[in-house]
C-alpha cells in the first residue's frame, strides 16, 4: 500500500506546492472543489512548462527514488512494545506543544490560515471536508419564502441580471484601473452606477455564486447551508415569474438547479465553443 500512497502523496504535494509557493495560492476545500468541478480549457491555462518542471523535479523523481530505494519490512510487533512507543510518542508530542504552547496559539491566532500553506497537510485536510460535503449534500433541502407573491401588471417585464461574481474590484475599469477592462460600460456614461466598495464571498466562482443568490450577508455565509437552501431564483419562480438562467461560464454552481436554463452553446451556435467552453473578447 505505501508503494501507492507515498508516491501518489508526493506527486500531489509537488503540484499543490507549485500553486502554493509561485502563485501564492491557499490550498483548502474550495481549492479542491474548483479542481474538481474545472475544464480542460481552464486547467490548460495553468498547466504550463514551469509547472511541469516543478512537478517533475519535486514530484516524480522523489516519487521514483522513492519506489526503487525504500525497502519497509513490516516486522509483527508486540503487544506490548507497541502500546509503549505509540503512548511515548504522544507524550512526546504533547510535552513539545505543552512547552511551546503560547507561542504556537497567538501564532495561528494571527495566522489562521497558515495551516492551508502547509504540504501535505493541507491536501489531506481539503479530502476530508470534502468528503464531508460530499456526505453532507444529502440532506433534505428546506423551502423558504414560502409567501412570496408579485403583482401582475398589464404592460410585462423583463429584468436581465448579468453576473460577474469574482470580478477584481482593483481590474475594474470603472474604478480606475490604469487600462480600461470596461470600455462599452464605460461609453454608457451616467447610465451605469458603479458600486466600487463591494466584497465577494470569496475568488471561486463555487463559493461567490451561491453566496449572491443566497439570503445570507457575507460575513455569516456558510457553503454547506447554501447547498441544502432555496434561493433567490427559487423564490422568484415560486412567485410566478418566469426565470431563465442562460449560462456561458462553467455552470451556475447549483444556483440554478431547479431554474430552466440554457447553456452558452445552446443559445448562441455561430459562437465559436466546445466542450471546454467559448472563445471570449478579451480587452
Amino acid at each position: 500500500m505505501h508503494r501507492l500512497m507515498v508516491p501518489l502523496l508526493l506527486l500531489l504535494s509537488s503540484a499543490v506546492s507549485y500553486a502554493v509557493m509561485m502563485q501564492n495560492i491557499y490550498f483548502d476545500a474550495n481549492m479542491l472543489q474548483n479542481i474538481i468541478q474545472t475544464n480542460l480549457g481552464e486547467a490548460s491555462a495553468w498547466l504550463t512548462p514551469q509547472f511541469w518542471m516543478w512537478l517533475v523535479m519535486t514530484g516524480l523523481l522523489p516519487a521514483q527514488w522513492y519506489c526503487w530505494s525504500v525497502h519497509i519490512s513490516y516486522a509483527q510487533p508486540c503487544g506490548a512494545t507497541y502500546a509503549g512507543a505509540i503512548i511515548a510518542s504522544l507524550t512526546l508530542v504533547v510535552a513539545i506543544i505543552l512547552l511551546a504552547y503560547g507561542s504556537y496559539i497567538s501564532f495561528f491566532r494571527n495566522n489562521k490560515a497558515v495551516n492551508h500553506l502547509i504540504v501535505p497537510t493541507n491536501i489531506i485536510g481539503a479530502a476530508l471536508k470534502t468528503a464531508y460535503n460530499t456526505y453532507d449534500a444529502h440532506r433534505p433541502l428546506p423551502r423558504i419564502g414560502l409567501d412570496a407573491s408579485h403583482q401582475l401588471h398589464e404592460q410585462k417585464r423583463l429584468l436581465v441580471l448579468v453576473v460577474g461574481e469574482t470580478t477584481r474590484a482593483q481590474s475594474w475599469g470603472l474604478n480606475g484601473y490604469q487600462r480600461q477592462t470596461t470600455p462599452e460600460l464605460v461609453a454608457m456614461g451616467d447610465n451605469v452606477i458603479n458600486f466600487p466598495q463591494v466584497t465577494s464571498c470569496g475568488t471561486a466562482t463555487a463559493i461567490s455564486l451561491p453566496c449572491l443568490f443566497s439570503n445570507m450577508p457575507r460575513q455569516h455565509y456558510k457553503a454547506n447551508l447554501a447547498k441544502h437552501q432555496e434561493g433567490l431564483l427559487d423564490i422568484l419562480q415560486r412567485a410566478g415569474l418566469d426565470v431563465l438562467w442562460r449560462d456561458n461560464d462553467g455552470g451556475c454552481k447549483g444556483v440554478c438547479e431547479r431554474i430552466r436554463h440554457a447553456e452558452v452553446q445552446d443559445w448562441t451556435p455561430d459562437l465559436n465553443c466546445n466542450d471546454d467552453g467559448c472563445v471570449m473578447k478579451v480587452y
